[in-house]
């Protein structure tokens, strides 16, 4: 990685208005621009010595999110198709 992506990635995490999730991911890229191992990084200490806490997929699928997309895919959710209510319209009106 270039050193503006590695600066990019660090002011991510030091903004403090972004997601855990994707503070996460900015940690694992870290981690791994800096050598270390999917199975190493699960329970690496970070700089500030917080354990990511996170399962070696998590960053294996990081990983591949950065390959196949760049920082910006990392660093950005893919949209979640809406969720079906749970109680529909009659049961609602027989609730209330």
């Amino acid at each position: 990685m270039t050193p503006e992506e590695v600066e990019k990635l660090q002011t991510v995490i030091r903004s403090g208005k972004t997601k855990a999730r994707t503070i996460t991911r900015v940690r694992i890229i870290l981690m791994s621009n800096e050598g270390k191992t999917d199975k190493a990084i699960p329970s690496a200490h970070f700089v500030n010595a917080h354990n990511l806490g996170v399962n070696v997929s998590t960053v294996e699928r990081t990983r591949q999110r950065l390959a196949t997309g760049g920082i910006d895919l990392v660093l950005n959710e893919r949209p979640h198709p809406p969720k079906t209510p749970k109680i529909n319209g009659e049961v609602s009106k027989k609730l209330f």
